[in-house]
């Protein structure tokens, strides 16, 4: 299920990861430089792959797929446990 969010919300992209670890997201970040990381929130959904279609058919549509689609990402500790990473 997706959410419009109707309010202009800015938010950068950390928070973004942090808020929707898992789930999908549209950030619209056209009236912001590069350098801020910053954007409106336009919509969210889940972390099902239909949510992340109907987000993508969403941003072509009404935004002409200028908005940013994203999933929220937050690195877990069994990650680094793992050893798939080594920090020196």
């Amino acid at each position: 299920m997706i959410t419009m969010v109707s309010e202009k919300r800015v938010i950068n992209s950390r928070e973004a990861d942090v808020e929707f670890d898992g789930r999908w997201l549209l950030l619209d970040m056209r009236d912001f430089p590069p350098s801020d990381d910053m954007g409106y929130l336009v919509a969210y959904g889940s972390g099902t792959p239909e949510d992340r279609d109907t987000l993508r058919r969403l941003n072509l549509d009404k935004y002409n797929g200028e908005v940013l689609l994203k999933k929220g990402w937050i690195p877990k500790d069994e990650i680094f446990d793992s050893g798939i990473i080594d920090i020196i």
